[in-house]
């Protein structure tokens, strides 16, 4: 029957270096115990450390050399942008300036830049890219729709993380880094307002359609100023409102039920709904399709609102 581990210190419920650990007179031992993990060399955790990239950037932190900080995607996760796939057990990227020598260690990814290239803020208590610089480290790696997601997740939302000047400011000093060419264009397209990558999704679609472009996340008012909805994609001359319903809109009741009184709010007052679900982006074309075909149909005398006036031709 194997003896229980030596309790140790209250220090050691957050992660720690072995060195330090070394120093307070902890063994070898014991620095190999079972109740310890150990995710980085030279760090050890109370338990294992979990699956995500914050609690591994945590427990990295406790090595973090001076000089270094996160970047490319796992900055992205840190300031909660919505880079694709799934972050457990992605590897850490880490990054120096020069001369300093990049990382090298089992679950790290390390790179080095310049200062001139790189931004960088303190996000969680740690040295990270700065928001507008990871969207230029994410331009060679990132599609241009996946770059066009993550921007507007910048510039949108209540509490914005930097400005579409800011994103304009990385171009002069992307020089020819690898993606510059996408990460050019992806600016281009970046529009405040966004408010879900699912969002953006539709509205790039037709815009690739060559379709208007509409107000996004726009207040509908009726005839006399009181607020009807609000709509995802809006085109406020034709009264036609392009809407994404995710899954919460299925089966979440009370969602459910709004979302039925909005559509009989909207077409009371003569607005016209194109509800696109996620298998609907699977077809493009069709998509693009019927959003057209809403915009070019003239409204009739019954979708008039009381009090609108009556468009001829």
């Amino acid at each position: 029957m194997s003896r229980p581990s030596t309790p140790l210190p209250r220090w050691a419920e957050e992660p720690f270096r072995t060195r330090d650990a070394a120093a307070r007179g902890v063994t070898k031992g014991r620095l190999r115990g079972p109740d310890l993990d150990a995710p980085f060399r030279g760090v050890r955790t109370t338990g294992a450390v979990g699956g995500s990239v914050l609690d591994r950037c945590a427990a990295y932190a406790a090595v973090m050399a001076p000089g270094q900080f996160f970047s490319h995607r796992t900055a992205a996760r840190i300031h909660g942008l919505p880079v694709p796939g799934a972050d457990e057990d992605e590897p850490l990227h880490v990054c120096v300036y020069r001369p300093d020598r990049a990382p090298r260690m089992a679950g790290v990814v390390g790179h080095h830049t310049t200062v001139e290239r790189v931004d960088t803020v303190i996000c969680n208590g740690w040295f990270v890219t700065s928001p507008a610089h990871t969207l230029r480290q994410l331009a060679s790696e990132l599609t241009l729709e996946q770059l066009v997601i993550v921007g507007d997740a910048l510039v949108g939302g209540s509490a914005p993380l930097c400005t579409p000047d800011e994103l304009a400011g990385l171009l002069p000093r992307a020089g020819g880094a690898r993606g510059v060419a996408t990460l050019r264009e992806a600016i281009r397209l970046v529009r405040v307002g966004s408010e879900s990558p699912m969002e953006t999704r539709l509205r790039l679609l037709l815009a690739q359609a060559g379709l208007p472009e509409p107000a996004l996340n726009a207040d509908i008012h009726d005839a006399q100023g009181r607020f009807v909805a609000r709509g995802d994609l809006v085109y406020a001359e034709e009264r036609v409102v392009v809407e994404y319903d995710g899954d919460q809109h299925r089966s979440d009741r009370r969602q459910y039920e709004r979302d039925v009184e909005r559509l009989e709010d909207l077409a009371r007052e003569g607005w016209r709904v194109i509800r696109v679900l996620s298998h609907h982006l699977a077809q493009p074309h069709a998509v693009a399709a019927r959003v057209r075909a809403a915009l070019s149909r003239p409204m009739s005398s019954l979708e008039m609102p009381p009090g609108a006036p009556i468009r001829l031709g």
